[in-house]
């Protein structure tokens, strides 16, 4: 990559926990971008960051490949999380998921975007690898409505972008930490934060985690690296916890 040229990079997900990271340091390191959020109130202040901020709604439903003209590479992070067993959850999830990746891709074949990067996650290798570390060979085994969404929206974007000659980069990560996370890891901060002593270190559970930053590394690397393309990656830290 050209330091005095970088390419233009769009982003989805982009007012969400990992994207706000991820836009302010791209701009820090002078990357044009194009930050797309679901609605105008998810949008930050236009000074915010120095990003091209546009609130585009339902991604399912996008078919403007002109939004996404001069755009080199695309970061996609939008998408829902698990929804419990509420009722429709499947759906909704299949179609934030597998049906809005599959129209931002084809849109992005139309506007001729050269590499097409999305975060997966570990969940599509299943719950547990019991003795065996889960890495980019282990079979997939998605254990709930929203793996099978993100399987979905993976093998979506493969078939488009072999038919069309668009590369594609898929990150499995596990669960991501960091300022301001929310889900399961800012409940756990909740709890200790009351000063309550938890048994954790005696759950023989060992899991694998992301730090944010270490996921933004990636995913900046992975814009341009030549041995990127067409490549899966199996995200983590160095060090599994409990």
């Amino acid at each position: 990559m050209s330091q005095l040229n970088p390419p233009k990079v769009c982003v989805t997900g982009a007012a969400g926990f990992v994207g706000q990271a991820l836009v302010k340091a791209l701009t820090s390191r002078h990357f044009p971008v194009l930050a797309i959020t679901h609605s105008p109130c998810n949008t930050p202040p236009l000074d915010h960051t120095g990003a091209e901020w546009l609130p585009l709604g339902d991604l399912a439903n996008f078919d403007d490949h002109s939004v996404l003209s001069g755009v080199d590479c695309i970061i996609h992070l939008a998408g829902a999380a698990h929804m419990g067993s509420r009722q429709g959850a499947r759906a909704r999830l299949n179609r934030a998921n597998a049906v809005a990746t599959e129209a931002l891709a084809r849109a992005a074949t139309k506007a001729n975007v050269r590499r097409f990067i999305t975060l997966s996650s570990i969940g599509v290798l299943g719950n547990s690898s019991r003795s065996t570390p889960l890495t980019e060979h282990s079979p997939t085994r998605p254990h709930n409505d929203y793996c099978y969404s993100k399987l979905a929206a993976e093998n979506a974007l493969l078939e488009i972008c072999a038919s069309h000659g668009m590369e594609s980069v898929i990150i499995r990560a596990p669960l991501i930490y960091g300022p301001n996370c929310k889900g399961s890891f800012a409940t756990l901060i909740k709890i200790l934060n009351t000063g309550l002593p938890l048994p954790l270190g005696s759950v023989n559970n060992r899991r694998s985690m992301l730090g944010v930053d270490n996921l933004i590394d990636l995913l900046i690397r992975c814009i341009d690296h030549p041995n990127a393309g067409n490549q899966l990656f199996v995200a983590c830290d160095g060090e599994a916890v409990s």
